[in-house]
């Protein structure tokens, strides 16, 4: 006889190539394309904070007021590495390879880390050395009206 038997029980079906690829390729680049409109929203807002016309001071506090935000795209990836196992574990129908689950957190890690060490690291530099530089302004207060007139 040439070649091999099939047994009459066996029903697995081999994916392709392309259809494996797929499986892969397109919750990965959703999972790229979240990760990089959460990047270009930061990017976005830091420009909006340099460019109001408040002390250096205020820039500061403002720019530790989106510290979630800059941050977003580490919750982001977490969470999809979270669903992609969620749904591994539902069974063969939701088949999800581990490098979709992992890919979500690296991708996270990698726009943060991209963001906060080129964009956000240069311009907190800055506008801590000008906002030592600047003079400090305290409240000068007024002695009140004396009531007793003479």
């Amino acid at each position: 006889t040439a070649g091999s038997v099939v047994q009459p029980g066996n029903t697995s079906h081999k994916t392709s190539f392309m259809e494996d690829y797929k499986s892969k390729l397109i919750p990965m680049l959703l999972f790229f394309v979240l990760q990089g409109l959460l990047y270009i929203s930061s990017i976005v807002k830091l420009a909006e904070i340099r460019r109001q016309g408040v002390s250096q001071r205020v820039k500061l506090r403002l720019l530790e007021n989106e510290d979630h935000l800059f941050d977003a795209g580490l919750y982001l990836g977490f969470l999809g590495t979270i669903v992609a196992f969620i749904i591994s574990s539902m069974g063969q129908q939701y088949h999800f390879d581990l490098m979709v689950a992992y890919s979500s957190t690296s991708f996270g890690i990698l726009f943060v880390s991209v963001f906060k060490i080129f964009h956000l690291r240069p311009v907190r530099r800055k506008l801590l050395l000008e906002a030592e530089a600047e003079p400090v302004v305290a409240a000068t207060t007024t002695p009140a009206p004396s009531l007793a007139s003479s």
